[in-house]
């Protein structure tokens, strides 16, 4: 993984979260599934691939929408969740960014989407999301070098 925002060379690349296999689900997981999956990895949103093209990103939140419409209904029963699948909560994306994206233009880009984080591929390939956090702190750093990190909530590296 880079070090969040202690770059110089302006690019997606330099600031996105990346792993050797980034945790995704597929449209057809269920919701049930991907809650788990961000519980364990300690994030609030995954991107959803369907082979290996990017068709979208879900997070905890439409999750917790859902289950506040579904409660009112259904009461104390959660299991609804096993049984919905990403495909009815996720938010379609067809917009994503490349590693060589400038991070002036993923600024812009991500500003212009409902979203906390876009989708980065390199070659076609997932490699991860690059969040608003991620592109403050690129952000701050290159306008204040010697400023600390932000604080990440989350808690992740």
């Amino acid at each position: 993984m880079t070090q969040l925002g202690r770059s110089t060379s302006g690019t997606v690349a330099d600031v996105f979260v990346s792993a050797t296999m980034p945790i995704t689900v597929s449209p057809e997981d269920s919701c049930q599934w991907a809650l788990r999956a961000m519980s364990a990895a300690n994030v609030d949103r995954l991107a959803v691939l369907e082979g290996d093209r990017v068709v979208g990103i879900i997070t905890d939140r439409d999750i917790y929408r859902l289950a506040t419409r579904m409660l009112s209904i259904h009461h104390d029963d959660s299991s609804f969740l096993g049984c919905v699948r990403v495909s009815g909560v996720m938010s379609y994306l067809p917009v994503t960014l490349s590693t060589a994206t400038p991070l002036v233009e993923a600024i812009e880009t991500l500003l212009g989407t409902e979203g906390g984080a876009l989708p980065v591929v390199d070659h076609g390939r997932f490699c991860g999301l690059v969040t608003t956090n991620d592109l403050l702190q690129a952000a701050l750093s290159m306008h204040a070098p010697s400023a600390a990190p932000l604080p990440n909530p989350r808690g992740i590296a």
